[in-house]
């Protein structure tokens, strides 16, 4: 597993430095009230949308960097930016959803054709998620349902997206296990999305129905710092044509299941702000074998 750095620093990367140094400041002074902002739960980082939790508003900044794959893309190495945006209009329902602008390099790259040049990578704008969830029992035991709508904003042809608009149901359940410092909360969910023929970088994908699902944990350290971990699992979304090729060799993912284990950090450290980082091991051949992410959040 390594970190490729075949491009020189791109415009990606350019946009991230600059949407960090415009948006940092504007974060509330480091002297204001520390506690958390009141009836904001912390969440998990893979689980964000299929999870239970809601109220309030947030807004995210995040950026990934990912080693191994760059999902649709598997055997390759890149890094993403873009927000996370939540809000919940009545109590119990919350929507919202995410984009990224992408930039990723293949570790094989591909042979010129016909019909191309040769191609090792491309950057670009992801496809765009929108989620919304309805809080069907709200008590010491919270339990939601919710739909996702992948909508294809990303580029099949540059391996940015699949080029379909994708549906995703789920169920979604968190246990509260008291209010106290050290407290414990459990979150858990079940979800299947129906995966529509694709063609990505000119190669015939079948769509099947995945299945994902996941578990994770929340643990107060302190008033203001959470740690997570959390496993997530997702079937296989495509069944790959006949190609001849060595499917592991295959510049496209989702023909193989992905399976993630991260652990996180969050920090509460002014008013309506808070630092989010984790690390994420891949464990499947679809998942990136290492990914690090770091965020900034307002929420209220």
């Amino acid at each position: 597993m390594k970190l490729r750095s075949s491009k020189p620093l791109s415009t990606l990367a350019w946009l991230s430095i600059a949407a960090l140094a415009l948006f940092l400041p504007a974060a509330p002074s480091l002297a204001a009230d520390p506690a958390p902002a009141p009836g904001r739960e912390p969440r998990l980082f893979q689980q964000f949308f299929t999870d239970a939790a809601m109220g309030g508003q947030w807004y995210e900044v995040q950026m990934h960097i990912l080693s191994g794959a760059v999902p649709p893309m598997a055997n390759a190495d890149g890094y993403a930016i873009g927000p996370v945006i939540a809000i919940s209009p009545l109590k119990n329902l919350e929507i919202g959803g995410r984009v990224f602008l992408m930039d990723y390099d293949l570790d094989n790259a591909i042979p010129e054709t016909r019909n191309r040049s040769s191609f090792d990578g491309e950057s670009g704008l992801s496809d765009l998620d929108l989620f919304g969830k309805y809080r069907v029992l709200d008590d010491q035991v919270k339990i939601a349902v919710g739909a996702c709508l992948t909508l294809p904003t990303g580029s099949e042809d540059d391996g940015l997206g699949t080029g379909k608009f994708v549906p995703s149901v789920f169920g979604a359940f968190r246990g509260d296990l008291g209010n106290t410092i050290g407290s414990f909360t459990g979150v858990a969910h079940l979800g299947f999305r129906f995966n529509q023929d694709a063609d990505i970088l000119g190669l015939p994908l079948d769509g099947k129905t995945s299945v994902f699902l996941g578990a994770g944990f929340i643990v107060k350290l302190t008033e203001n710092l959470n740690w997570t971990g959390e496993l997530n699992v997702e079937s296989e979304r495509f069944d790959v044509q006949p190609t001849g090729l060595d499917e592991d060799r295959l510049p496209v993912g989702g023909i193989h299941s992905d399976i993630r284990a991260t652990g996180g950090i969050q920090w509460s450290f002014a008013g309506h702000s808070m630092l989010r980082g984790a690390a994420s091991l891949g464990l499947a051949d679809a998942s990136p074998d290492f990914e690090l992410f770091g965020s900034y959040v307002y929420r209220f």
